[in-house]
């Protein structure tokens, strides 16, 4: 019982302390994130409010390619036949529109979430399919089964495909009036971005034997589907707006976002004949599929960007 009673004398000094604690530093707290809010605003305005529509041009990001190769006779021995190609992936300029708010705390210091999607073109001009198979055949006269070597070079068509991105920033902003039509703007912060797409076409044969040995063989293009991966990154941007009319501001701005390198593995989307760009039957997309090893496709997506925009202030 005594030591009971002196667990519970503890306990209940425990919560006089904590609740003399709380009483004494919840004031302080409110005081001193009042006071950085009001150093954060540094002039003595009131907060504003204002929200804006940006769209520009986004640059091209470093080019890329994507090796595949695959043995079309597995299984065969002698082992030896291959096909395999190069993809040039040489993302070009796309187009870009973001929207959002800013919380400006005084004049000078803001906050700003935004959220922008756009979308750029991935392509280049191919190096040829390169085509390898090795068999055994039976040829008139003699019907004698022999090792046969059946090599070719393929001009492959370029490669063409999109790269999608969509996300949103977080940012800190710090502006200057240089007069009351014009002010210029430093804004920098994070990013999160998703990023997805397609490219193709791959190169992938599928060949039979005929009568006397003959090899016989059909060509298809390979259409991929790049999943979508979330990059995490960092954003710098510069900024001059000039106003229009009573609350409303043009904005120009030019930036930069840095973001770590898109890492997605390709997946068949469809298969197409390489003649008569007709659909595969799904034997041959299974057959592909199971002959086919993809490997990641690695790209960055760092980039440039410039926009033109109205901003509407509150």
């Amino acid at each position: 019982m005594l030591q009971t009673a002196s667990a519970a004398e503890r306990r209940s000094r425990t919560e006089v302390i904590m609740n003399v604690i709380q009483k004494k530093t919840a004031p302080l707290l409110a005081a001193i994130l009042t006071a950085s809010l009001a150093g954060f605003g540094g002039d003595g305005n009131p907060p504003r409010f204002e929200f804006f529509i940006v769209y520009g041009p986004s640059l091209a990001s470093g080019a890329a390619t994507y090796q595949n190769a695959f043995d079309p006779h597995p299984g065969y021995k002698p082992s030896g036949s291959y096909a395999r190609q190069t993809l040039a992936i040489d993302p070009a300029a796309g187009g870009r529109l973001a929207a959002g708010g800013t919380y400006y705390f005084g004049r000078r210091f803001g906050i700003r979430l935004s959220f922008h999607s756009g979308s750029r073109p991935i392509g280049g001009e191919n190096t040829p399919y390169d085509y390898l198979y090795l068999y055994t055949s039976t040829a008139p006269p003699d019907y004698i089964p022999g090792d046969t070597r059946f090599a070719r070079k393929v001009d492959w068509p370029s490669s063409e495909g999109s790269i999608r991105e969509w996300g949103g920033r977080l940012e800190l902003v710090w502006r200057r009036p240089v007069s009351s039509a014009l002010e210029i703007a430093v804004a920098g912060g994070l990013s999160l971005t998703s990023a997805g797409g397609r490219l193709h076409p791959l190169g992938f044969t599928d060949q039979w034997e005929g009568g006397h040995g003959i090899l016989f063989i059909e060509d298809y293009l390979v259409y991929l589907r790049l999943p979508a991966r979330t990059l995490i990154g960092a954003v710098l941007s510069l900024e001059a707006a000039v106003r229009l009319s009573g609350r409303v501001w043009l904005r120009l701005e030019a930036g930069y976002q840095k973001t770590g390198t898109y890492r997605t593995t390709p997946e068949i989307d469809k298969v197409l004949s390489y003649y008569s760009l007709d659909e595969a039957a799904a034997e041959t997309v299974r057959l592909a599929g199971s002959r086919f090893e993809l490997q990641p496709l690695r790209l960055s997506l760092s980039h440039a960007s410039f926009g033109a925009g109205i901003v509407f202030r509150l």
